[in-house]
């Protein structure tokens, strides 16, 4: 099955940070950013994650965090980035249904979800969705 081609309008050049511990997850999404042009960083879990966001020497734009992972999970990523990083933009993702705890890391108020599995196209839309919102919404 051939997979729908994607307009180069959801594409962009921001810097987005994919943290994953699913390694083939996080390098579906970093490729898939990267090849629409995105500059993409990436961490294979919550304390890589948070010590991407401490130490980065420039803007990050958009955090795509997985919701449960080792070390912190999503919400601690958000608090993190909310204190230190006035730019930056969210997306929470999650393979469990939405009313399930998620390991206490529940999709945050005002937050963006995507659910996984998702397809590229879905992924590229959440992205621009989050990215070209009025104002930080979160």
């Amino acid at each position: 099955k051939e997979a729908a081609p994607i307009p180069r309008a959801i594409g962009g050049s921001e810097c987005v940070l994919v943290v994953d511990d699913e390694e083939p997850v996080r390098q579906f999404i970093v490729e898939t950013l990267a090849l629409h042009g995105y500059k993409v960083l990436e961490a294979a879990d919550g304390t890589k994650g948070l010590a991407v966001l401490g130490s980065h020497p420039t803007a990050i734009h958009l955090l795509v965090t997985d919701s449960v992972m080792p070390g912190a999970d999503a919400t601690d990523l958000m608090d993190f980035a909310r204190q230190k990083r006035a730019e930056t933009r969210f997306l929470q993702m999650s393979g469990y249904l939405g009313g399930e705890t998620m390991g206490g890391s529940r999709p945050q108020p005002g937050v963006r979800f995507l659910q996984k599995p998702f397809a590229p196209a879905d992924l590229l839309r959440a992205v621009r969705e989050v990215l070209d919102a009025p104002g930080r919404a979160n």
